[in-house]
């Protein structure tokens, strides 16, 4: 996997990121794989700037807009840092590459195939 390159999957507790909080954070990059853990909203911020410190600097990969929606709406709250912008959307290449037809298709599938990432590591992070 290119060393610019990082994966993301959060969970949440909730869709709207004014009212609901990340609770769990995974990023994946060619050398490491982090797994960040907010007991409550207190310490969501510093899950949000420990993930920041890793991705800041990378081209992101993650299955839908959704995730990195959700992170840009905590930086601006909690930090002055720039927002993540430089993201490639799974969900978006799947419907292109099947003519706007969602498939099947497993997410990890096709990230293991167009970023030549070992499916055996994208099982090792993906929360199901």
């Amino acid at each position: 996997m290119n060393e610019n390159l990082a994966i993301i999957n959060i969970e949440t507790t909730g869709i709207d990121p004014h009212k609901n909080h990340i609770y769990l954070i995974n990023i994946f990059t060619n050398d490491r794989y982090y797994n960040f853990y907010s007991k409550n909203n207190e310490s969501e911020e510093k899950i949000i700037k420990s993930a920041y410190k890793i991705l800041q600097n990378k081209q992101i990969i993650s299955f839908s807009e959704f995730d990195v929606k959700f992170i840009n709406t905590k930086l601006i709250k909690y930090t002055e840092f720039d927002v993540i912008n430089k993201c490639i959307y799974l969900q978006k290449l799947i419907r292109n590459y099947y003519n706007s037809k969602f498939t099947s298709l497993k997410a990890k599938d096709l990230a293991a195939k167009l970023f030549d990432i070992d499916a055996e590591l994208l099982n090792k992070i993906i929360v199901k």
